[in-house]
């Protein structure tokens, strides 16, 4: 006995016909007669009595069709879960971010992403920008986001989805802490709180000073936006930091600029192969870059102040 048979079975019970039974499994008459004739033989038993035309099942038949639709519901059942991941991209979507990502423009394109796909399973990890490709590479994520860190070299798809000037954070009542941009120049004499040497994120920053030719004065090094902040805040420096975390320090009541400088900081979304990432990992990019787009207008000093207060 084999499934082919018990599928012919089950066809032929729930159609009463060899023909309609033929056409719902797509193969020919005679195929499911031989089917038929093999199960029965096999089995010793009579499944089905012809009357008027049509097969009627045998009591036998009708205990045998009782176990066999015991076993077709959990089939049955697997089907319908995958047509739904099919059309409405239910599953598990698993995001890596770097920390000020997750806290600042994730969580709203995750609630936008529940909305249109309320069964979707979806866990966020947070990483160092250098790190994150390199995970996402490693099958342990569907898509990740980095700033300014390229994974041409990887087994990945990356693009960027949008690029803005960095930030600069000021102590309270700092001389340029009115000003919605300053330039490198004007920075030139002030003490600087930074990335810790190494990391991508401070190879940018000292790449802006160098293409100016000012010799940038760091004092104090840290590998988080909130401990950059909290040394600003402290008035132990001023501080470059990428303009993806700019909410970092306006939820300190920190003042912050814009950089002029033509260098933008690119948000990188990198996501697995298609062969093996969520289906609707696209989409939710996609929601991530109109936020982004929404967002780049520069504020004036009384709507930063309004922001704050």
């Amino acid at each position: 006995m084999n499934a082919r048979q018990i599928e012919a079975f089950r066809a032929i019970a729930r159609t009463g016909t060899v023909t309609a039974a033929a056409h719902a499994l797509h193969i020919s008459q005679p195929a499911v007669s031989r089917l038929l004739a093999h199960l029965e033989l096999q089995l010793r038993l009579k499944l089905f009595n012809r009357t008027q035309g049509r097969l009627k099942l045998t009591p036998e038949g009708a205990a045998l069709l009782q176990e066999v639709d015991r076993h077709f519901i959990g089939l049955d059942s697997i089907a319908d879960a995958a047509r739904r991941i099919a059309e409405h991209g239910l599953g598990n979507l698993r995001i890596l971010a770097f920390p000020s990502m997750s806290s600042g423009e994730l969580p709203a394109a995750v609630a936008a992403l529940l909305a249109r796909h309320p069964a979707t399973s979806i866990t966020i990890d947070t990483d160092t920008t250098d790190r994150i490709a390199a995970r996402v590479e490693s099958g342990a994520y569907d898509v990740g986001f980095t700033a300014g860190v390229s994974a041409h070299d990887l087994a990945v798809e990356s693009e960027i989805i949008a690029e803005r000037p960095w930030t600069c954070v000021f102590p309270q009542d700092h001389p340029l802490s009115h000003r919605t941009t300053v330039s490198i120049e004007d920075l030139s004499d002030e003490i600087l709180v930074g990335f810790s040497p190494g990391m991508s994120l401070r190879t940018h920053v000292d790449q802006l000073f160098a293409v100016s030719g000012i010799q940038p004065k760091f004092a104090l090094a840290a590998q988080t936006i909130e401990s950059i902040c909290s040394l600003v805040r402290l008035r132990c420096g001023v501080a470059i930091i990428h303009p993806y975390a700019t909410h970092v320090a306006q939820l300190r009541n920190l003042p912050t600029a814009h950089l002029e400088h033509p260098a933008r900081l690119g948000l990188v979304a990198i996501k697995a192969p298609p062969e093996r990432r969520a289906a609707f990992v696209d989409d939710f990019v996609d929601s991530i870059r109109s936020q982004l787009e929404m967002r780049v207008r520069p504020e004036s000093p009384s709507e930063r102040m309004g922001d704050t207060e």
